[in-house]
């Protein structure tokens, strides 16, 4: 792409909003990269939303390019970040009033219920932004982050390291090789939660300030809540409903995304709490069922995908009659059944796919690749993008696709969250029939005043 009369500080703007896809899609459209290259010693001066935890696996990679500011509403964890001349906020709406001018990328690792607020910001401002799983909060959320980097043109990248592995290339090798035939079920488990869940709010207030945290960035566009030490900062928020998505957004991102990537599956047409256990008001149930019906498209039937997780989550999953007597599921995985055969893939992130029986697996032999690897690793195809030496959609997981499919993920909390079998709409993206207006209104959160991005 040519320099002429562009500085890598330009920005191309598109002149019309994008529309959300209506489906799952792969990433790249084949769109020229938006920014412009850097030139030979320049590097992407990054802002890096979050210190400690996750945040923690980022400095690594994005810190040789050029971290120049940093944010995190715990001061300790904060102070440990800010060295020479990075700047330091426990705020990201400042960081982005006074920084915005001199930041190329953003990493946002924060709590999930920050991570659109902070995100959009960056991408409204022309930023690139790598974005921790899941990608939002909410299912509105969702189609605004790919309309947005629709609209932008910069590059984007969520954190499901796996789509940069060979696991779900080897699990599309097999699937479009026929190995199985067609698709007719997935089954996903987890062994997750490992925080608590199926738990009520505590009593009290402890002081945030002593303990050098600033509670109000912090809950961010979640509704205000007393401290309490302990019971929300740090690890544990994922398991309440205000702040995290629980098992199921939590890993689903990761587990469930060769099922996407490869299927396309689109919006359902049903989805249903089928079993939980310990839900309430404030946290997520310590263990679930939840079943996804997906419609027929011009490239595969229709098929049904179903989520479980808990302790022991692997002991729900139906064994289909392809599996040896005594073979045991692993802990974590997915499992596709198709009508010729069965694909078990294990771990969080769609490793070791095989067929079952071993003498399917032998007969078949091995597949031919149908997906190139990935150009240099998950953080690497983001670099790429924004550093403007490939496409701004280039990244596999950019929002378009990890907008959408994160969205599809939370309707299945939204069916635990109602309780109920629910009907939806793929064309309006919304429900329809019994509890669709209950459905409906969990959609979206407003978020706290000041805090809307």
């Amino acid at each position: 792409m040519s320099d002429n009369n562009v500085t890598r500080r330009t920005f191309m703007q598109s002149t019309a909003a994008a529309a959300v896809a209506a489906s799952v899609v792969a990433g790249s459209t084949g769109q020229e990269a938006a920014a412009a290259p850097l030139k030979k010693g320049e590097k992407l001066r990054f802002a890096m939303i979050g210190c400690g935890g996750r945040a923690g696996a980022h400095y690594g990679w994005a810190g040789k390019e050029k971290i120049v500011a940093v944010c995190d509403p715990d001061k300790k964890r904060l102070a440990g970040r800010v060295k020479g001349d990075i700047k330091g906020y426990t705020d990201y709406r400042e960081l982005f009033k006074e920084m915005g001018d001199k930041i190329d990328a953003v990493v946002v690792a924060t709590p999930d219920h920050n991570h659109f607020p902070a995100a959009m910001r960056a991408l409204k401002l022309g930023k690139h932004v790598y974005c921790e799983k899941p990608l939002v909060w909410s299912f509105w959320e969702g189609q605004q982050l790919a309309a947005e980097v629709k609209k932008q043109k910069v590059a984007s990248q969520m954190g499901n390291q796996g789509m940069g592995g060979g696991g779900w290339r080897l699990c599309d090798a097999y699937i479009k090789g026929g190995a199985i035939g067609d698709v007719t079920e997935v089954h996903t488990w987890t062994n997750r939660p490992i925080w608590p869940q199926g738990v009520g709010r505590p009593e009290g207030e402890d002081d945030a300030k002593a303990d050098g945290i600033d509670w109000n960035s912090w809950i961010g566009p979640a509704p205000m809540r007393p401290y309490k030490k302990g019971k929300y900062h740090s690890f544990v928020w994922r398991g309440w409903l205000d702040f995290g998505a629980g098992a199921l957004g939590d890993m689903a991102c990761h587990t469930m995304n060769a099922m996407f990537k490869i299927l396309e599956p689109g919006y359902p047409t049903e989805v249903e709490l089928m079993a939980a256990k310990g839900a309430n008001d404030e946290t997520y149930p310590s263990s679930e069922t939840i079943r996804w019906s997906f419609p027929k498209t011009d490239k595969r039937p229709g098929f049904t995908a179903f989520w479980y997780d808990g302790p022991g989550s692997d002991k729900a999953v139906p064994i289909p009659p392809a599996y040896e007597k005594g073979r045991k599921l692993p802990r974590t995985g997915t499992m596709f059944v198709g009508t010729k055969g069965v694909l078990q893939v294990t771990g969080d992130y769609n490793n070791s796919p095989m067929l079952v029986p071993e003498t399917a697996r032998k007969a078949f032999g091995k597949p031919k690749a149908t997906v190139p690897g990935s150009k240099g690793g998950h953080m690497g195809e983001f670099i790429a993008a924004a550093r403007g030496e490939e496409p701004w959609d280039s990244p596999m997981s950019n929002f378009t696709y990890a907008g959408p499919m994160t969205s599809v993920i939370i309707l299945g909390i939204i069916s635990q969250r109602v309780a109920a079998k629910l009907t939806f709409d793929p064309a309006t993206l919304k429900f329809t029939g019994a509890k669709c207006a209950e459905a409906n209104a969990l959609l979206r959160r407003i978020e706290r005043k000041g805090w809307e991005a």
